[in-house]
């Protein structure tokens, strides 16, 4: 039994409170009466509440969530009157990244030293896009800190959203893909070996079918080695792709490819629309905007024709006139900034685009995803069933032959 605890009221009728060790509540109370008390509760001790534990797993990367929550609760902390430094030490406990919890307290060191918020975050630009730093730059400036935070929040909110959305449609397709590829592959390297046996003394095999067992038994003896040629084929290629020529060659292919290209353009098209038009709100001067903004789009081709309208731009010109020579953004991008620079309202039209933009990329997902499911289903049911039928061929000619001789 735990130790107890107790009020009395002694002869003066004055409560006492006290604890005791022994651990019957009989016990306790007789002692008392002995002493003259008058017994008023008898309970056990509580035990003091442990400290409550972060139980949360941290993580390594910083993901675009953290940095939305981060945004946001700065935002509410700061426009609840918290000073930006003891803001930051909140945060620092509440973040579930690891390297973001570690940033947190290296941007309050620097705090601490002197800096401004932005002069920190610029620190970790791996963490912290320009994007970031220009808006808090802005609201430093302007004593609107926490309402630009918030925009920005709701700005990573939409990022994110939208990113679910496309790895949440491409999931089951990709699994399609995988499982198909797995049964074709342990087909040919488990089943049609066992049927190789089997037709070992068949004499001449049907065209279909002798090719067919040439691939397993090439692909079981040469499995290793072709497990090594797609590793550093698939190396060779990322380090292609890393370089600034073969980035750009591999974007200007998924601009092409049939109903994929429309979707990867509409994504560039809704990142840069929504950078630009929620930089132009915040105050940033047109072409410091377009900089960060073209580097939003995450495809390099797309990047080089806006360079050239950022160019126009830095000469005196409008955005629509050299943008709509690219031929690569839809009249309607086009005709929309035209019409924003004209009324003066550019930032308010090129929402509207980021709007439009995020709802096709929806649209066009579904579309994808209708269309790829049967195709994939197609596609693996006609190899399927070549493989099965190649394999039952020479029993069938075999039973035709039988049946012949009759």
């Amino acid at each position: 039994m735990s130790p107890l605890t107790y009020i009395v009221r002694d002869q003066k009728g004055s409560l006492i409170h006290g604890d005791s060790d022994l651990r019957t509540k009989e016990e306790l109370a007789r002692g008392l009466q002995a002493k003259g008390f008058t017994v008023i509760s008898i309970d056990e001790k509580k035990k003091a509440a442990a400290p409550l534990q972060a139980k949360t797993k941290l993580h390594n990367k910083v993901k675009l969530d953290d940095l939305t929550i981060f945004a946001r609760q700065m935002a509410i902390l700061l426009e609840s009157g918290v000073a930006i430094l003891k803001t930051v030490n909140v945060l620092s406990s509440q973040v579930e990244s690891r390297v973001l919890r570690i940033t947190c307290k290296k941007i309050e060191e620097d705090l601490k030293a002197g800096f401004s918020l932005k002069d920190a975050l610029a620190k970790y630009p791996k963490i912290f896009s320009q994007l970031w730093i220009d808006l808090v730059e802005m609201g430093e400036t302007t004593g609107q800190l926490a309402p630009v935070l918030k925009k920005l929040a709701d700005y990573l909110e939409a990022m994110s959203a939208l990113k679910k959305k496309v790895i949440s449609a491409s999931i089951y397709p990709i699994v399609l893909i995988m499982v198909s590829l797995a049964a074709i592959f342990i087909f040919m390297y488990k089943v049609i070996p066992i049927f190789a046996g089997i037709y070992k003394g068949f004499g001449k095999l049907p065209f279909l079918t002798q090719m067919v067992l040439n691939i397993s038994n090439a692909l079981s003896r040469n499995i290793i080695n072709i497990l090594i040629g797609v590793a550093i084929a698939s190396f060779v290629f990322r380090k292609y792709v890393s370089t600034e020529k073969g980035h750009k060659r591999f974007d200007s292919f998924l601009l092409k490819i049939p109903v994929g290209g429309s979707l990867f353009l509409s994504l560039a098209i809704e990142r840069f629309a929504t950078s630009l038009s929620m930089m132009l709100k915040g105050g940033i001067s047109i072409i410091h905007a377009l900089e960060v903004s073209i580097k939003s789009t995450g495809n390099k081709r797309i990047e080089e024709s806006l360079e050239i309208v950022k160019a126009s731009v830095i000469e005196g010109k409008t955005i629509a006139a050299p943008l709509a020579e690219t031929g690569i953004f839809p009249p309607l991008v086009t005709q929309m900034i035209n019409v924003g620079e004209e009324s003066g309202k550019l930032a308010q039209l090129l929402e509207e685009v980021s709007k439009f933009y995020a709802e096709d990329i929806t649209t066009k997902i579904t579309r994808l995803v209708a269309l790829l499911e049967p195709a994939i289903l197609v596609v693996m049911g006609v190899v399927i069933g070549t493989l099965v039928a190649a394999m039952y061929l020479p029993i069938f000619s075999l039973a035709t032959t039988a049946a012949g001789g009759h």
